[in-house]
């Protein structure tokens, strides 16, 4: 006779540390089980946050346009390890750690410890699913716990008459703080809330919850903010961080196309990702029409209704939140809270019917084999492991693998070049392209306002180009990393033809002229076949500059 599962909190906590800990090192390009973390935006942050923690000023020395908090806790990252972004690793564990708690606890609204605990082991699925996920470590999957607490608040409140606990307010009121200076078109879920409890605390009359919303929630707001505001003035930089943060992010960023026309895309994005991707279909849809239709999660109206307001308003902000920029498949993972819980819902409900009609048991065998169903499934959402050590010489290390010989990625290999022969501190900069990686692995500071090409049309803001152009000429870095998309024809060919397009022609005859090509990379870069190459600068400008231009020859 099999034993049920008694009740153990503390073995619940530990399973939620340990599955956490798994999936992380095994998906997350952070992980020490991977060669390097190649992705873009990470690295991004990872220079800028370890740049503030040695006197660089954000947004006024450098140009980078998400908020502080996020340079924050990439540049504490950067005290763990300082050429990798290994020491990311355990926020992104204490995150999921966080998501797989508020499931379990939003379950247990309505089920009993044991069944939320089973949920729970399912749910990190929807934070870790691909392609949303990418690379791991994005301010959208740092945000996701936060949003299941804000639902969690919601729902219990529900529960209780809509009497929300003064610390619950001071807890959501930091969290709008967080998100507002991290990456605000992620406040949707929080406007939602607000909006409707406002109103429903005017319209019955409730004038002392209505203060304690305002109270609170706006004195912890100004906890997370007012310390920044601070800096940003002491540093003189607040002018600069309000027009990078804003006014670029809000008129330059991916600024071509008139409004409609970008109105009409995100809309476009948005009905790809329902009809593309059929776990949106399958929980997504289904548990919104089970919200809709239900009388048993909500016990009345108004709760149904600020659930779907909430739910609304986090997609309408998503969306059309990024009109003004460029639309990427990793900013869909802020849709995935709504999800898991409309799949918590629906679970509740089986679950529920399945109790009253059968009366089935929870053994300890049952927990343990819906473990391992739990971490199969969840690892088999994504596949980025096999980028990993796991899988040596594969695409993202290198596209030319040598039987016998160990490779690493550019990212690695250059890295080791430039630590090695500069002397002291090295100067770099990615021309015309995002940081991948190379600030981060050889460990160099910006020098320059644009250490990097954004994602910003040189036509729209050519400043970017001119600047990155001006340092070719002048030679004023020791290190230049170039990457090029890969296209037909020879390498020398390739590379010449892409100094030779648009804005970096004035940069390509300095380039001969005053650098020199130390060595070349070919892998994977996000789906495309990619060359870095790694330029030297020349003690004396090359002699035989005019002939190579000619030739059409960097080396």
């Amino acid at each position: 006779m099999l034993k049920k599962l008694k009740t153990k909190p503390y073995l619940f906590g530990l399973t939620f540390v340990v599955m956490s800990i798994i999936i992380i090192l095994l998906l997350s390009f952070a992980s020490p089980f991977y060669y390097f973390d190649t992705s873009p935006d990470s690295n991004n942050f990872f220079t800028v946050g370890k740049a503030m923690f040695h006197g660089i000023i954000p947004y006024k020395d450098v140009f980078e346009q998400k908020g502080p908090f996020v340079y924050l806790i990439y540049g504490l990252s950067s005290l763990l390890t300082k050429h990798s972004l290994v020491g990311m690793m355990p926020f992104e564990i204490i995150a999921m750690i966080i998501i797989m708690t508020m499931a379990y606890k939003i379950a247990r609204l309505y089920l009993s410890q044991n069944w939320s605990f089973v949920i729970s082991l399912f749910m990190p699925v929807f934070a870790v699913l691909q392609p949303f996920y990418d690379y791991g470590g994005s301010v959208e999957f740092f945000v996701f716990p936060a949003v299941l607490y804000l639902i969690y608040v919601a729902l219990k409140a529900s529960q209780n008459h809509f009497d929300i606990k003064w610390w619950e307010w001071m807890i959501q009121g930091f969290m709008v703080g967080v998100v507002f200076f991290s990456k605000y078109t992620l406040l949707g879920p929080w406007v939602g809330f607000y909006v409707f409890m406002f109103i429903f605390y005017v319209y019955h009359r409730r004038f002392k919850e209505m203060w304690r919303l305002i109270l609170f929630s706006g004195l912890s707001f100004l906890i997370a903010l007012v310390p920044w505001l601070i800096y940003f003035v002491v540093t003189g930089s607040l002018k600069a961080f309000i027009h990078v943060y804003f006014t670029i992010n809000m008129t330059v960023y991916g600024s071509s196309g008139i409004v409609p026309t970008k109105i009409l895309m995100a809309t476009g994005f948005f009905m790809k990702f329902l009809t593309q991707y059929p776990i949106t279909v399958v929980f997504g849809l289904l548990g919104l029409i089970y919200v809709l239709f239900d009388h048993e999660i909500f016990k009345n109206g108004i709760s149904k209704s600020l659930f779907l307001f909430m739910m609304i308003v986090n997609a309408i902000a998503s969306v059309y939140g990024h009109t003004f920029g460029k639309i990427y498949q990793y900013y869909q993972l802020a849709y995935f809270p709504f999800i898991m819980v409309t799949t918590i819902f629906l679970l509740v409900f089986f679950i529920r019917h399945f109790e009253s009609n059968r009366k089935l048991a929870l053994p300890w065998t049952f927990v343990a084999v819906a473990l391992c169903m739990a971490l199969t499934f969840v690892l088999g959402s994504n596949n980025n492991f096999i980028y990993s050590k796991l899988h040596p010489q594969n695409l993202y290390v290198t596209l030319n693998p040598k039987k016998g010989q160990y490779q690493q990625p550019a990212q690695v290999s250059f890295g080791k070049i430039i630590r090695d022969e500069s002397k002291g501190t090295p100067t770099l900069l990615t021309y015309s392209r995002l940081e991948n990686g190379f600030y981060t692995s050889s460990g160099a500071y910006p020098t320059h306002y644009f250490f990097e090409r954004n994602n910003i049309p040189s036509r729209a803001y050519p400043r970017m180009m001119r600047s990155a152009n001006k340092v070719v000429q002048k030679k004023q870095v020791q290190w230049l990393v170039i990457r090029v998309d890969n296209t037909s024809g020879k390498n020398n060919d390739k590379l010449y033809s892409y100094m030779s397009s648009g804005s970096r022609k004035g940069g390509r005859d300095a380039l001969i002229k005053n650098y020199r090509l130390r060595s070349s990379h070919a892998q994977m870069f996000e789906a495309r076949r990619a060359t870095y190459y790694l330029f030297e600068a020349r003690t004396k400008s090359n002699p035989k500059a005019k002939k190579m231009i000619k030739e059409h020859k960097f080396y």
